[in-house]
């Protein structure tokens, strides 16, 4: 096993800089090549950190496989094993939110980003085989954030189990057609180049229905983030969302209330994430989840 100094040096790499990270892995430099190229250098040595990284490639694989090469960075080198994992890959500049703190124009950004996400979209789009596993798979995260993080604190006397429960009644999991889709489609991982738009840290599902992330997307700029021109951006990335449902072969409906339950998934994990930071918040996210979960089943 090698430390990162040892692999740093094996690959004859200089560090730039240190990345604030994800929570599963807390070792990602900008680093420079010896012909002075910037690239990113993800490394993990524990079992939580090797396994997002495993995850990492499989989802690269699986995004290759669905003709989505230019919706990914390159990957220069990257190996596994049991003791760790790396990835070298394309430096893309700034994520999404930077470039929204740092534009002028951040509009442009909203606009840029649904127009170069909609041919991601529709490259991608395949039949609906994957939209039962994909939705289930969101259902159940939507589940273990409330009863493992968010219940014995917002929610003692299980007011809102019920809801949860009709979720699944109320949302015909069948859809005629999928493409691309990552819950975990974030504004930090996102990235808007002049090759098109990049999405670094997949997860190994990236086939589904993108409603969801769009409505996490635009949750996360809009009440988490508050972007430089959120508010508008929010109203674009909302009427993408009922443009893709159409694309898919979905009702407006149906786009209605998958939109509300990619809005309870972020709430919800808003609010996890900032339970022991700011609780106040963290209740105001939970409300808000409460409500959208209202409005699907109603």
């Amino acid at each position: 096993m090698h430390s990162v100094e040892q692999l740093l040096t094996k690959l004859n790499l200089t560090v730039v800089t240190t990345f604030t990270s994800g929570h599963k892995c807390q070792t990602v430099y900008k680093v420079c090549t010896a012909d002075h190229r910037s690239l990113v250098l993800k490394v993990g040595t524990d079992p939580q950190a090797i396994a997002e990284i495993q995850k990492n490639l499989r989802g690269y694989d699986n995004l290759r496989k669905a003709g989505l090469n230019i919706f990914i960075p390159e990957i220069v080198d990257s190996n596994k094993s049991r003791y760790e994992a790396f990835i070298l890959m394309e430096y893309c500049g700034n994520c999404f939110s930077e470039l929204a703190l740092r534009s002028k124009k951040p509009h442009r950004l909203y606009e840029r980003l649904v127009e170069t996400v909609s041919s991601v979209y529709s490259v991608s789009k395949t039949d609906g085989t994957s939209a039962r596993t994909f939705l289930s798979n969101v259902q159940s995260e939507i589940c273990k954030q409330y009863r493992r993080y968010l219940q014995h604190i917002f929610d003692p006397t299980r007011l809102i189990e019920s809801l949860l429960e009709n979720v699944i009644h109320v949302i015909d999991f069948n859809c005629p057609h999928c493409c691309f889709a990552s819950w975990d489609f974030t504004p930090q991982n996102v990235f808007l180049t002049r090759g098109g738009v990049k999405y670094v840290d997949p997860n190994d599902i990236v086939v589904g229905i993108p409603i969801i992330d769009i409505a996490c997307f635009a949750g996360v700029i809009r009440d988490v983030q508050k972007l430089p021109g959120s508010a508008s951006g929010y109203g674009l990335l909302e009427e993408s969302a009922f443009a893709t449902g159409h694309m898919l072969g979905l009702s407006e409906e149906k786009t209605h209330k998958l939109f509300n339950l990619g809005r309870v998934l972020q709430n919800f994990l808003s609010a996890r994430f900032r339970v022991e930071t700011d609780k106040v918040r963290a209740h105001k996210f939970f409300e808000e989840g409460r409500v959208y979960l209202e409005k699907i089943v109603q």
